[in-house]
């Protein structure tokens, strides 16, 4: 199921941002947060009927992971085409801090939700949360000159990664945290739940771990809106070692 999202997500993800380019950010966005919420109303109403199968599944997390592919890059370009260059960092930490601080909201709310009903509302929830999204994000306007003139698709593609590929220092840090995402998200999304199961008292339990990651997100979120490192990706990088223990948490696993 897992896999079902994240790869179309990573084969798809050049093509959402070479079309992030040719089309309006902002309607991408809404475009991709449509077809998220008719694939998590999908799953839900499965869930509920009673009647869900695993390849049925698979096929909406696999419809979800590509709209997502067209989500990420329009909303990271969007950020530079609202925001002076002098206030970037801010922006995006201020940016992270409150997509942490929804984390803890949704986090908490998320493991009530399925403890006191099921996971089948946990879902209709996230649907509707979508739906919200897309409304919100309508609202921004962009001035037409932002947008790229459309050329050659396969010429931009080859483009974008001829400057991907030139930067050692980017594609480094990308199959650093390639790695680093596959065994954190892997760990905490397939072997977290399993541990909540048996020893944390299930989805409420987990809610609130997850809730207190959230917290030490914001934490990180603040020190950035007030603190700018010389070296940012060393920084990063090395701040990163910090989500070790939780995982050997997670093996024992702690109380």
């Amino acid at each position: 199921m897992l896999a079902a999202r994240v790869v179309p997500m990573v084969v798809f993800m050049l093509v959402g941002g070479i079309w992030a380019d040719r089309l309006p950010r902002s309607r991408v966005m809404v475009f991709s947060n449509v077809v998220s919420a008719v694939t998590q109303a999908l799953v839900a109403a499965l869930l509920f009927s009673g009647t869900a199968e695993i390849w049925q599944l698979v096929v909406l997390a696999a419809l979800n992971g590509t709209a997502g592919a067209f989500f990420f890059p329009a909303s990271s370009g969007i950020v530079p085409q609202t925001v002076p260059e002098p206030l970037l960092q801010q922006a995006n930490a201020a940016l992270r801090l409150g997509l942490n601080s929804s984390t803890i909201v949704g986090g908490a709310l998320g493991g009530l939700v399925v403890g006191l009903s099921s996971p089948a509302a946990g879902i209709a929830v996230d649907a509707a949360s979508f739906l919200v999204s897309a409304l919100l994000v309508s609202l921004i306007r962009l001035s037409p000159a932002l947008r790229i003139e459309a050329t050659n698709f396969l010429a931009d593609l080859a483009l974008g990664w001829r400057e991907f590929s030139s930067r050692v220092w980017l594609w480094v840090i990308v199959i650093q945290f390639g790695l680093v995402n596959a065994i954190e998200l892997g760990a905490e999304g397939v072997l977290g739940p399993a541990v909540a199961k048996e020893h944390l008292h299930g989805a409420i339990g987990w809610g609130l771990v997850l809730t207190a990651d959230a917290i030490g997100l914001i934490v990180g979120g603040l020190l950035l809106l007030r603190v700018r490192p010389r070296r940012l990706l060393l920084t990063a990088t090395l701040g990163y070692l910090l989500t070790v223990p939780f995982l050997f948490g997670l093996a024992i696993p702690l109380p």
